[in-house]
């Protein structure tokens, strides 16, 4: 087993000094601060410049695209429409299709009975085994 130490009394600490005295501290924090105040300005400047440069800008001519992107938004809204319309007619088409096979199952039922090519007994077949 390894030799346990005794604790030391603890010490006192000293404060540290980073300047040699409060007017040299106070000079610090003035420079500080008017260097922050500095930059701060100079933001504040350089945002209301940009909002002057806006303001006088003419925006009465829309911005105009390169001719390769205006070709390529008018083509894929010419294939979005071509999709639009095949989806429509599918769906037409097979509404026509159900309409038809309705009207088609209504005549079958509203035959006349001697007409009717079914057995008498019913259309069923029964299967037995046996």
């Amino acid at each position: 087993m390894p030799p346990v130490k005794k604790a030391s009394p603890p010490t006192p600490r000293k404060a540290k000094a980073y300047v040699e005295s409060k007017d040299a501290a106070l000079q610090l924090a003035e420079s500080v601060a008017t260097e922050q105040e500095g930059k701060s300005a100079k933001k504040v400047e350089k945002q209301h410049h940009q909002a002057q440069l806006a303001a006088k800008k003419p925006d009465g001519r829309p911005h105009k695209r390169s001719g390769s992107k205006a070709r390529l938004k008018q083509v894929k809204a010419s294939l979005m429409m071509q999709a639009a319309k095949a989806k429509s007619e599918k769906a037409k088409s097979r509404r026509q299709g159900k309409a038809s096979k309705l009207q088609s199952q209504a005549a079958i039922v509203h035959e006349p009975a001697g007409s009717s090519k079914a057995k008498p007994g019913g259309g069923k077949k029964h299967v037995s085994f046996g």
